[in-house]
């Protein structure tokens, strides 16, 4: 099958590599990082990270085994170019491929060179792996934190906590970082939604109780806050799929520059697997589109499922489910760059939370642990337990 080279944009000046090194605004001497940045050494680590990923050639035709079969020469030019901040990116090697699902069609995909990953490697290389941003639990962050672009699968049985928690976390993360969310929930009636938010932000009841409720003006300038921060994707006439979903927290991005999104739960969205496609195939095309939605917007998506009925031991106690345990497939694990089980065990603590951290994709982000919150029954607040209960790299059976 032909492929052809996209248009190349118009040319500019060249970037100078020191625009990279320097925070807008600021007037800083690099020179001997950017010595550092285009050493010998420094290059050799940059395709050494290319060259695992093993990826196709670009417009240049410059395979993977062609750039290394000329490697020194290859690294003397980049070295020569970027020390004299000649180095210009090339086009993107554009290629027809068959599209999935329409026979006879296809879909353009690009391909870029290998020089072309230069920038970003040598940024991973200076920077590092960027942590995330804090959950607003000091307990919990050692476990993780939370990065836009990125996955989390939340599950537990019913009663767990699931949507009560990462609602609290998404006020956290509102109010720490100035975060806005879209949320996508079935199970929540809007005003009941709202409630529960504006709970979580005053500290204070919404019904009456034994603790004193928020007053009315309290609420309507909550509600403002709320309404700045969190918007609502509703489909009060039929269920959507979850192409409609994304349509519409596309829009919320693009409107109010939302961070974080919140479906919940799975099975109320109406799937249309088609009869040649087994679930497995289904729920990893589907999940396939939920992470590229992130990626592509740097929002942070949260996919709440249940796991299938578990059946109780001799005991009579219902055991802690992992995210095997969600119907369906195991790509709710694989997919996931996060990996979270909500348990509560209201025979023994009613307002003790686990949240156990099951898959960390990247260690920058966190790791395999458990932490214990305590659950406010009455404001649906979390807070820290003193004792600070928490289990690094405890052995689950999804590991």
């Amino acid at each position: 099958m032909e492929s052809s080279l996209c248009e190349k944009p118009e040319c500019h000046a060249s970037r100078r590599l020191s625009d990279h090194l320097t925070f807008e605004g600021q007037k800083q001497k690099v020179h001997s990082l950017v010595d550092k940045v285009y050493s010998r050494e420094n290059l050799k680590l940059a395709w050494e990270r290319v060259r695992a990923n093993r990826g196709a050639s670009g417009a240049d035709r410059v395979t993977i085994g062609d750039f290394e079969a000329n490697l020194d020469g290859n690294l003397e030019r980049l070295h020569r170019e970027l020390r004299e901040q000649t180095y210009q990116p090339q086009a993107v090697r554009r290629l027809e491929i068959p599209k999935r699902g329409a026979p006879g069609k296809t879909r353009p995909l690009g391909i870029p060179s290998v020089f072309d990953y230069l920038d970003e490697t040598l940024s991973l290389y200076r920077d590092g792996r960027k942590r995330g941003v804090s959950t607003g639990w000091k307990s919990l962050d050692e476990f993780m934190t939370i990065r836009p672009g990125e996955l989390s699968v939340v599950t537990g049985v019913p009663g767990s906590g699931k949507s009560e928690f990462i609602d609290a976390l998404a006020i956290n993360l509102a109010q720490q970082h100035g975060w806005r969310f879209a949320l996508c929930s079935f199970e929540n009636p809007p005003a009941e939604h709202i409630a529960k938010l504006a709970e979580k932000y005053l500290g204070a009841p919404f019904w009456d109780g034994l603790a004193r409720r928020m007053s009315e003006t309290d609420l309507q300038g909550t509600m403002d806050w709320i309404a700045d921060r969190f918007h609502l994707i509703r489909f009060d006439d039929e269920a959507p799929t979850i192409e409609a979903i994304l349509e519409k927290a596309r829009a919320a991005v693009m409107r109010h520059g939302i961070r974080g999104l919140v479906i919940e739960p799975y099975n109320e969205i109406e799937h249309r697997r088609p009869s040649n496609m087994t679930e497995t195939e289904y729920i990893s095309q589907l999940l396939g589109k939920v992470k590229r939605f992130a990626q592509h917007h740097a929002v942070h998506v949260w996919f709440i499922a249940h796991p299938a009925k578990l059946q109780r031991d001799n005991s009579g106690a219902r055991p802690i489910p992992t995210l095997y345990d969600i119907a369906g497939s195991a790509n709710w694990v694989n997919k996931a760059d996060l990996g979270i089980v909500m348990h509560r065990d209201p025979d023994k603590d009613q307002t003790a939370s686990d949240i156990q951290v099951r898959k960390v994709r990247f260690k920058s982000v966190g790791k395999i642990g458990t932490v214990t919150l305590r659950w406010d029954r009455a404001t649906g607040r979390y807070s820290e337990i003193a004792a600070g209960r928490a289990y690094a790299a405890r052995a689950y059976p999804d590991d």
